[in-house]
């Protein structure tokens, strides 16, 4: 786990959901790995579908803090 602290700090992930619960993977690693910058992507460019995290601006705020949270 050390070694996951010294680059969590330093990456940039995404992941493909609208919403996020405690249980989810993208929580445990910003939580554990200390993961600082996560993306949100409107579209799934690898099947071009929407949406991959962002259907509105009201989705988007309580996804946001829900990320935030863990922090």
């Amino acid at each position: 786990m050390e070694l996951e602290r010294h680059i969590g700090p330093v990456l940039m992930v995404g992941f493909r959901g609208l919403s996020v619960d405690e249980d989810d993977s993208i929580m445990r690693d910003i939580a554990e790995c200390g993961m600082c910058t996560v993306v949100l992507f409107d579209v799934e460019v690898s099947l071009w579908q929407e949406p991959r995290n962002i259907a509105s601006l009201q989705q988007v705020e309580p996804l946001d803090a829900g990320l935030g949270k863990c922090a």
